[in-house]
């Protein structure tokens, strides 16, 4: 089948990017709105599923694996989504580190979580393809683009009833392989408007900005990058949902300095904690709230696996369903939230505890949880923890995953130079509390000097 088709493909892909013309055909959308959280009733609790022809994303595919490679580098080293080798895990590392570090030496920070309204759909095609100019897109491939992102129309499918089509204006194509990379290229200049003192977080449209604050002066520092990125998204034409965008302090400081900032004529709203790409951050970078949180969810989702399942006998299958939906919720970006206090270890074992019982069907006291575990081949969500840390240090390390750990931890060099000794042993890290001596790139030092004791990590197999 493969052999039959590919030619056939192959001359059709090459002689659309030879004419620099995008099917019109591949550019009618269905969408299926699937409902998010609240009312059903109000549309924009829905998020929009578009569905588009499979040939087109073959090519889009094809075009992607090219351009990604000619624009990747040009790319900030803060934008964390869509991009190889990063994911929401760097990214809150990262940041993460960085605010704790300033915690640890009772320095006040100032987050901004920013929210754009419809991101991806507000893309202004015109300034887009400007953009595409300026990093070297040219000729034929330019008309590609152009004509990929113009004529597209879409229409909603609900229930297989369709709507007629309408025309897309706007925006890139939602559910396309391209589209996010073209996102990424529009929102990249976003950063060089941010004085140097202000950082910067970016996954995709997830933006936030913070600030070490010491003085009233820091805070009308940051009060003037919130002005600039306000002029960014106006000249954009993007708009922010400001009812949304929200400020967050980090301290410990009983009498931080508070200033109330503003977007555009919006005073933005103060949180005590705030959801962070799925995690849940609070204003003294403590896990606790996050971790309630998840061992909620997966005793509901456990609840009703027991609920709805009763008659699954096959612990495979079971097995296989805490995986996926109980476990999944427990382990998510688990490097940037592992605790070490133990009342917090000892509320997320007890929900495999649970877990291992449904599915082995074994009663209290039958059979013990170290029994349950070697029986499912499971290992206690502690170890789980640490073994996810060492591999993403290990990854970080050995350059499979794109985040200079340079930038977080040291090395011992015994006097010479890591090319002449590969030793990979690292520094044990001066923490003034116990918060910042809990974060992923310092609780790591010990566990990771440890393994390399008994183990060279060049011979690890990840």
């Amino acid at each position: 089948m493969y052999t039959e088709i590919a030619p056939s493909l192959c001359t059709l892909f090459n002689h659309s990017l030879r004419i620099g013309r995008f099917p019109a055909e591949w550019k009618n959308a269905d969408v299926t709105p699937v409902h998010k959280k609240d009312n059903k009733e109000p549309a924009e609790n829905y998020r929009p599923i578009s569905l588009l022809p499979i040939v087109s994303k073959v090519m889009e595919r094809c075009v992607c694996n090219r351009f990604y490679s000619h624009v990747s580098h040009l790319i900030t080293s803060l934008q964390h989504g869509f991009m190889r080798n990063r994911s929401c895990v760097t990214q809150l590392l990262s940041v993460l580190h960085s605010i704790g570090k300033s915690l640890d030496q009772n320095t006040q920070t100032d987050i901004l979580y920013v929210d754009f309204a419809k991101a991806f759909d507000c893309v202004d095609h015109v300034i887009l393809i400007e953009k595409l100019k300026w990093y070297g897109v040219t000729g034929n491939l330019l008309n590609w683009f152009t004509d990929y992102l113009s004529d597209r129309s879409q229409r909603v499918v609900i229930e297989g009833v369709a709507s007629r089509y309408l025309p897309v204006t706007s925006g890139v194509p939602q559910g396309s392989i391209v589209g996010p990379l073209l996102f990424v290229i529009f929102i990249n200049d976003l950063p060089d408007i941010i004085q140097e003192q202000t950082r910067t977080g970016l996954f995709a449209d997830d933006t936030k900005l913070y600030r070490s604050v010491k003085s009233p002066s820091d805070c009308e520092s940051l009060q003037h990058d919130i002005s600039n990125l306000n002029n960014w998204s106006h000249n954009s034409n993007m708009k922010f949902n400001a009812s949304k965008c929200k400020v967050l302090t980090i301290t410990r400081k009983k009498s931080p300095v508070i200033t109330d900032y503003r977007l555009g004529n919006v005073i933005l709203h103060r949180a005590h904690q705030e959801k962070d790409l799925g995690i849940i951050v609070k204003s003294n970078l403590s896990w606790d709230s996050h971790i309630f949180s998840i061992v909620s969810k997966a005793n509901k989702m456990l609840g009703i696996l027991k609920r709805t399942c009763p008659l699954i006998r096959d612990t495979k299958v079971r097995r296989t369903l805490y995986l996926t939906l109980v476990k999944s919720k427990l382990c998510y970006a688990t490097e940037v939230w592992s605790p070490a206090n133990v009342k917090l270890q000892v509320a997320l074992e007890r929900v495999q505890r649970r877990a291992t019982r449904w599915i082995l069907k074994s009663k209290v006291g039958e059979m013990s949880y170290e029994d349950r575990l070697k029986t499912l081949n499971l290992l206690p969500l502690t170890y789980d923890r640490e073994i996810r840390d060492l591999i993403l240090v290990y990854k970080c390390i050995f350059g499979h995953t794109d985040l200079n750990i340079e930038h977080f931890v040291s090395f011992i060099h015994h006097n010479r130079t890591r090319t002449q000794n590969p030793s990979l042993l690292l520094k044990s890290p001066y923490c003034r509390t116990s918060t910042f001596q809990g974060s992923f790139f310092n609780r790591i030092v010990k566990t990771w000097n440890n393994v390399g004791k008994i183990a060279s990590p060049e011979k690890f197999a990840v």
